[in-house]
């Protein structure tokens, strides 16, 4: 009775918590500013600020704050005003108020202000800020997503600020040794005499082409990054370019034999500021290779097949990948970023995967002629076949980060008889598995640095060092977790819209989508942002505790497969978990109780440290 009791409470206390969550406000930002300006100039309305509500409450009485900012790290907090220059420094008349704003709508807020620039801010790139609710006024589900900025270079006169360099492509392309020009939009056939060399299976060429500034302004120092069927295989770092300056470039690149399209990308990260921003990507040729005999590029490389699948007695999977090339495996391609993986799928769906060093770690594959033999995952409970007939798909390389003498023998598909189901069991009280659930995860990208993370609660879940990020244009994005097979998603900024994207090549145009349950959110500009974010609605991280296997999922795409965590148990119902990065804390997961904290002051796999209980659901399975 006492027991019904203490539940009955706790479901009350927890489900009155959830809803308190739910109930909170979100406030989120968005800035237009202008390119330039110059100190002392009034920007008026010309700066654009919209507030979301993106809550399930209404907030009230918070204010809007228009800071000038060295970086795009802005404190979330009242700014203050000065004739001076100072970094975050307040704008004059650059404080508004708003009084109401409802769930789920917006408002573009009337800037009544001068939002004068202070006259003594020297000249160089600067961040328009629009912080919301600095006086932390408002109770929000997060407080992550107050701040919003654009770039802005100032000058110190009116002149100075009126203008920016425009980068842009300078005449044809030219390639291979015989410098054999090409328009920009054509197609070129190369043959073994263009090329340079053969080295690493690939013909290595030579690649002239030049490019200028347009708008008679100097410009600071930035990229050009040179991709071939959207990988990048060339770039120029530390360009600059003074007003009016022709410079010319002559690199080589590795260019696998495959016919494809060679793109050129000038101020590739968007380094600098400029008049105009739509001139820098649209300079790519077609290729079409011809009379590249397969002895050439396929000398001394490796060759993965998967040699036999079969089922232990007691109806585990038993998978056979062998080296039939001329060399073996390198070292690099065992472990992460580069790491070979080996993909199964039962009956049609996932059946896990893991890399190299997981299925082959005494190196075998790094022979010729060898093979390796691995049971797949041998105490994943999840992973039990049932009784009856199965087919198994094994994929050896399904991430193609692997150069092969032959790309069309990596899958091996085979029907399978299992007699019995013979799933894992224990008597004893530990789960075979738990799920936590998220409901503040989201996925982040920053475009200048290249950088992915994945978060919940605050706490960073993955560093992304196995996702793949490919840019088609200022606003347009590919995403996928590099073990994903024959799916990736596209983001909109400027629609702020997600897709999933099937029968398409990844980093190019063209395929089937569909829309997906995921919201975007920018900082700076939609077209051309400074940062986005993927917030998610179904993200989970699941742990099987006989394995230890861990992974971080959303709907039923996996977004990381938790290699960089570190797990222990305790007792039968207590769990340690901590990404690797995380310094001074980690989680500690009570399945008795279904909770879960966060444990300072403590040591992992040691009873002790300041817990704080965490707002994440825990599903158990017995």
């Amino acid at each position: 009775m006492k027991r019904t009791k203490f539940l009955t409470i706790l479901i009350i206390v927890l489900f009155f918590s959830v809803s308190v969550f739910a109930q909170k406000a979100d406030l989120r930002v968005s800035i237009y500013a202008p390119a330039s300006a110059y100190a002392g100039q009034q920007l008026e309305k010309s700066v654009k600020v919209t507030i979301m509500n993106y809550g399930k409450s209404a907030a009230r009485n918070f204010s809007l704050d228009l800071v000038l900012s060295k970086d795009s790290s802005i404190p979330i907090k009242f700014a203050k005003y000065s004739s001076h220059y100072s970094d975050d420094v307040l704008l004059r008349g650059g404080r508004e108020f708003i009084r109401y704003l409802a769930p789920g709508k917006s408002i573009n807020v009337v800037l009544n202000g001068t939002n004068t620039i202070p006259a003594d801010t020297p000249s160089g790139y600067y961040f328009i800020g629009a912080v919301v609710d600095p006086g932390n006024k408002v109770s929000e589900t997060s407080e992550s997503n107050n701040v919003a900025v654009r770039r802005i270079k100032i000058g110190n006169s009116h002149s100075s600020a009126s203008k920016l360099p425009d980068l842009g492509m300078y005449g044809f392309l030219k390639i291979g040794k015989r410098k054999r020009m090409v328009k920009w939009g054509k197609t070129i056939v190369l043959t073994p005499a263009d090329a340079t060399r053969f080295s690493r299976g690939y013909p290595v060429f030579e690649i002239y082409y030049s490019y200028r500034e347009y708008n008679n302004v100097s410009s600071g120092t930035f990229k050009n990054k040179i991709f071939f069927n959207g990988k990048l295989v060339s770039q120029q770092t530390h360009l600059r370019l003074n007003a009016f300056q022709i410079k010319d470039v002559h690199t080589q690149a590795y260019l696998e034999p495959k016919n494809g399209k060679l793109e050129i990308h000038i101020d590739a990260d968007d380094d600098v500021a400029e008049s105009r921003e739509d001139n820098n990507f649209h300079f790519s040729v077609n290729i079409i290779f011809k009379d590249f005999p397969e002895k050439e590029t396929d000398r001394n490389l490796p060759d993965l097949i998967v040699k036999n699948i079969k089922l232990t007695n007691n109806c585990k999977i038993a998978v056979t990948v062998a080296n039939i090339g001329k060399t073996g495996v390198p070292s690099y391609h065992y472990n992460l970023p580069k790491a070979v993986g080996i993909q199964m799928y039962v009956d049609g769906k996932p059946w896990g995967g893991l890399i190299l060093k997981g299925f082959d770690p005494n190196g075998y594959l790094k022979k010729p002629y060898s093979q390796a033999t691995y049971i797949w995952f041998p105490h994943a409970a999840n992973l039990n076949l049932t009784a009856g007939t199965h087919t198994i798909k094994v994929i050896a390389d399904n991430n193609k980060n692997l150069t092969e003498v032959k790309e069309s023998n990596n899958t091996l598909t085979k029907k399978v008889y299992c007699s019995s189901n013979n799933p894992n069991s224990s008597t004893s009280s530990t789960p075979k598995s738990f799920i936590l659930h998220f409901k503040d995860a989201y996925l982040v990208y920053e475009p200048s640095s290249k950088t992915l993370q994945i978060a919940a609660q605050r706490n960073v879940l993955s560093y992304g060092s196995d996702w793949q990020v490919v840019k088609l244009k200022s606003y347009l994005y590919h995403l996928r977790e590099k073990f994903w097979k024959g799916f990736y998603w596209k983001v909109n900024t400027s629609r702020k819209e997600v897709y999933l994207i099937k029968g398409g090549s990844f980093g190019h145009f063209g395929g089937k989508e569909t829309k997906l349950n995921i919201g975007v959110d920018v900082t700076g500009n939609s077209i051309s942002p400074t940062r986005f974010f993927l917030r998610f609605h179904d993200t989970h991280l699941v742990y099987i505790t006989s394995s230890k296997t861990l992974q971080i999922i959303e709907g039923d795409k996996i977004l990381s497969y938790g290699t960089d965590w570190q797990k222990c148990k305790l007792k039968s119902y207590l769990f340690d978990l901590k990404q690797k990065f995380w310094k001074g804390f980690f989680w500690r997961i009570n399945t008795s109780r279904g909770k879960v904290y966060r444990v300072k002051n403590g040591s992992l796999c040691e009873i002790g440290g300041n817990y704080t209980t965490l707002n994440i659901g825990v599903r158990i399975s017995k």
